[in-house]
């Protein structure tokens, strides 16, 4: 704004220096400022949006380099440089069509500009050597104005610049704007005192009584009418097909998205009533794409410096990643972005040192989404021993390996967001069921296949 206001101060400045000529030169300033106005009046919006769009399409570029530079291997693998280098060059010709047309813009005004201060220039001097034939105008204030007069076309342009720039700029707190009102506010992040009793939960029994969920409006329902019982300390597995509702599930009982309908009972209190961190500091949790933050193991592990280095170390040795961290260097050692430096499932191990230190003394949620997908067999069966021996608290698991769920107390069997089972492992294969079928699937040792069992199905 301040620049902007420069800007029309110098251009007014010519106009009075340029008036010291002559008066008359009022008769073609004017019509000329009118003009200036209605070439403004269509340069404004035009170059706004076209700005807007140039910025909105730098932004796919700028997210595909660095995708391209995270799956440079994958990429070299597959072979897939030549198609990589179209995507690259479509967005980059994305963008520039919106620069170009930009740049147009300008150098469309600046003519019309430019003719408008070539006129005027003009004026001036024709008016300046008629003046100064007679002696009424001294040439130094001739000279003086036509200087002047050649750079209002620079100062208008510059008007017309700072102008787009400002209203470009106010774009982002449009968006600020559209965030904080178009947005609906999360729950309150603590519950008021006398809410949460002293010692919630203290057995970590959930009742989940017909649940219905969808992420968002006019996005199809993901979770119909979800009904489960589960007692504290049992050990429930969720299985199901790819897009059933599992993930959705474990997200609602976080409150990362809230039910549409329906309720979720803990030890007798509805979630729904509860804050956000009173609700999430209960629950230790191991997801599908670990979270790792950028730093050192010690601030992976333990963010907030409440734990000490011997039960950093018996955590780490627990998920079988203690000999790893020693040969980085220690509790010390650096985690690049994204923990880059750390295969998958290493990161896995980490996330799972996390949860150990995290869990209750009594009650308490553990919350596996694939916990453990990128693992071999043998290691896999190690940690499920782990987690079986240290947490005593109640469990739900997602998993695709069906023989990690047969010493639990029991399975859901999910298919398009219901429970179309729920019974112990042990009772689902010892009768036509989803469950089997699955587990016949996978070739689990606890699946009964062959002819006879195949004929079973639907």
């Amino acid at each position: 704004m301040a620049a902007n206001l420069l800007w029309t101060w110098r251009s007014a400045a010519i106009v009075v220096v340029c008036m010291l000529v002559g008066w008359y030169l009022a008769f073609l300033i004017i019509p000329m400022f009118f003009l200036y106005a209605r070439l403004a009046r269509r340069y404004l919006p035009a170059t706004r949006d076209l700005r807007r769009l140039d910025a909105a399409a730098r932004s796919p570029i700028i997210g595909n380099f660095s995708e391209t530079y995270s799956g440079v291997s994958t990429i070299r693998a597959m072979r897939q440089q030549d198609k990589s280098l179209r995507n690259c060059v479509r967005l980059l010709e994305t963008q520039c069509e919106a620069y170009y047309l930009s740049n147009t813009a300008a150098r469309w005004l600046s003519l019309r500009l430019q003719f408008n201060g070539t006129i005027l220039v003009g004026a001036v001097c024709i008016l300046g050597i008629f003046l100064s034939k007679d002696g009424g105008l001294s040439s130094g204030i001739v000279g003086l104005a036509i200087t002047y007069a050649l750079k209002l076309t620079d100062t208008l342009n510059q008007v017309n610049r700072e102008s787009a720039d400002r209203e470009t700029q106010m774009v982002s707190v449009e968006r600020v704007h559209q965030y904080m009102t178009g947005t609906a506010q999360e729950a309150a992040l603590r519950s008021e005192a006398g809410v949460v009793p002293a010692g919630w939960p203290s057995s970590g029994s959930m009742k989940v009584q017909d649940v219905y969920m969808k992420y968002r409006e006019g996005l199809p329902t993901v979770l119909n009418g979800i009904s489960l019982d589960i007692k504290g300390g049992e050990r429930v597995g969720i299985v199901g097909r790819t897009g059933c509702g599992k993930s959705s599930l474990l997200m609602t009982l976080m409150r990362l998205v809230e039910p549409q309908s329906g309720s979720i009972w803990m030890d007798g209190l509805n979630i729904k009533d509860i804050g956000l961190h009173d609700l999430r500091e209960k629950a230790a949790i191991i997801p599908q794409d670990p979270a790792i933050l950028t730093g050192t193991v010690r601030f992976n592990l333990d963010p907030f410096r409440v734990k000490t280095d011997e039960q950093l170390w018996s955590a780490l040795t627990k998920s079988q990643l203690r000999e790893r961290v020693e040969l980085s260097g220690g509790l010390d050692s650096k985690v690049e972005e994204g923990g880059g430096n750390y295969s998958m499932g290493e990161l896995q191990l980490m996330c799972l040192a996390r949860a150990l230190l995290k869990k209750p003394e009594s009650g308490g949620l553990l919350l596996l989404d694939e916990a453990t997908s990128d693992l071999d067999a043998e290691t896999d069966k190690t940690l499920q021993r782990v987690i079986r021996e240290d947490f005593k608290c109640t469990t739900i698991t997602i998993a695709h390996r069906i023989e990690t769920l047969l010493d639990y107390d029991k399975v859901a069997v999910l298919d398009k967001g219901t429970v179309v089972e729920y019974d112990s492992p042990q009772a689902l294969l010892g009768r036509p069921s989803e469950f089997q079928r699955l587990a016949q699937e996978a070739g689990a040792k606890g699946g009964t296949a062959g002819p006879e069992a195949g004929s079973t199905g639907r």
